[in-house]
């Protein structure tokens, strides 16, 4: 598959999931549009998965970590989240081993994210925790290990980046609202 659309796919699915999360959970976007937006984002997910196994590991490891710490939170997500598994078990090709390992380094992650929420830590972990790195920090040594070309390391780096502006975003337009 093009690396060019596998980038913008997950540019895409990070900003679209941080969309319909900010609009749930923090009350900052429509819930209507998040709605209609779950379809959306769920096509670019099956189709980039379908098309690509390397990326179709790395969004299936993302989707597990989060069902896995109990993060899947609104009706929204958990019908995506079925729609995906159905089509993982029917239609997608994974790398099972990588998609274990990333699973586990995010489900680090989001238990990380939660403890750093509730407890002070030294300034090194809590960015770690805090922005969730574990995954990328996995992401990094599977490239090295030659497990995914590099351009997977961009791709994902590209999907978090996307998901954190999306929630900068809605950061600023909750304290808009509140002024």
């Amino acid at each position: 598959m093009n690396y060019v659309l596998i980038i913008i796919a997950f540019a895409f699915i990070g900003a679209g999931l941080k969309y319909i999360d900010c609009a749930f959970d923090e009350d900052v976007f429509n819930t209507r549009i998040a709605i209609a937006c779950v379809p959306v984002v769920l096509i670019v997910w099956i189709w980039v998965s379908i098309l690509d196994v390397a990326a179709a590991t790395i969004l299936f490891a993302i989707l597990f970590a989060v069902l896995l710490s109990g993060k899947v939170d609104n009706v929204a997500f958990l019908i995506g989240a079925v729609v995906a598994l159905c089509t993982l078990l029917f239609v997608v090709d994974v790398l099972w081993i990588p998609l274990m390992i990333l699973t586990i380094f995010g489900i680090v992650d989001e238990k990380g994210n939660d403890y750093v929420d509730r407890h002070q830590l030294n300034k090194s972990y809590r960015f770690v925790f805090k922005y969730r790195g574990g995954m990328e920090l996995c992401m990094l040594g599977l490239c090295m290990f030659s497990v995914f070309p590099w351009i997977y390391l961009f791709a994902f780096l590209i999907f978090d980046g996307a998901y954190l502006l999306m929630g900068f975003y809605g950061t600023t337009r909750k304290c808009k609202k509140l002024r």
